[in-house]
């Protein structure tokens, strides 16, 4: 059952592409596109979407990165703050702060918004 769907979802995509690559559609084209597309857009919101309480939170993402460039706890100090502060923000303590997300972002080439909430 789940190959069929991936089929039919793989043959709507092709078609909405076929569709958008005309240079001009019929109405009957037209409203044959936005079905399609409500139709793939529902799909993937229910087979690909990631569910709410799945999604990475700022700490997540300072622990992710954190662990994968190969850093401690002290490393992050001076960079956010002491390492009171560090403790509490990686025991979930106390929040990432704009200034922390900035410096973060700065230290991991990332975008701030991955810090705040």
């Amino acid at each position: 059952m789940e190959a069929q769907l991936l089929l039919i979802h793989e043959r709507a995509l092709s078609q909405v592409e076929a569709l958008l690559n005309q240079d001009s559609l019929t109405t009957a084209e037209a409203d044959l596109l936005e079905l399609l597309t409500q139709l793939v857009e529902h799909f993937e919101a229910k087979h690909y979407a990631f569910p709410t309480q799945k999604q990475s939170t700022p700490l997540d993402m300072l622990l992710f990165l954190t662990e994968s460039n190969a850093l401690k706890q002290a490393d992050l100090v001076g960079i956010i703050g002491s390492s009171g502060v560090v403790s509490e923000v990686v025991n979930g303590k106390r929040s990432i702060s704009k200034g922390m997300a900035i410096a973060l972002s700065q230290r991991f080439s990332v975008d701030a918004g991955l810090f705040l909430t």
